[in-house]
């Protein structure tokens, strides 16, 4: 199962409402996994909340990088720059916490030099930059008018 799309940790009672679903899937077929993806903000901001994460073992976070800098992270996300190391003090948090989990960025949004940038980041966290999963726009037409707003230029697709 993969719960995407808005941002399912907005919150305490988000979280709380989050891990009474984990708590459900862990009482169900045992072959059930479970993949998270969030942009990791609320995981960044407090490591207890990774922890509680913890404790469900068929548990996988995808965080979702929206910048390399505070400056992309802002144009990107529409969030303060200053929130911009959050996402990677998440999975920072998760990795150290036992959870498996891994950063994800939009290839047309970071591009290469994007990516080696984030890659840099990752490595002074001590996540290994290699287990960066490289996804690709799905250009809906209210993403590419929220990209459009933000001034977000969008790079073509590797070939």
């Amino acid at each position: 199962m993969r719960l995407s799309g808005a941002e399912p940790l907005l919150g305490q009672s988000s979280f709380e409402h989050l891990c009474g679903l984990l708590e459900e899937i862990n009482r169900s077929d045992p072959r059930m996994e479970f993949v998270l993806e969030t942009n990791g903000l609320l995981l960044g901001s407090n490591h207890s909340f990774a922890k509680r994460l913890a404790e469900f073992k068929r548990l996988q976070v995808r965080v979702s990088i929206k910048g390399w800098d505070e400056e992309s992270f802002e144009r990107v996300s529409g969030a303060q720059g200053r929130f911009f190391e959050l996402p990677l003090k998440g999975i920072k948090n998760l990795i150290d916490a036992g959870v498996v989990s891994w950063p994800a960025v939009m290839y047309e949004i970071f591009g290469s030099r994007g990516i080696e940038e984030v890659s840099k980041r990752l490595k002074e966290l001590k996540i290994k930059p290699e287990e960066l999963e490289i996804e690709y726009l799905e250009n809906y037409p209210f993403v590419a008018e929220n990209l459009q707003k933000r001034s977000v230029p969008l790079i073509d697709k590797m070939i």
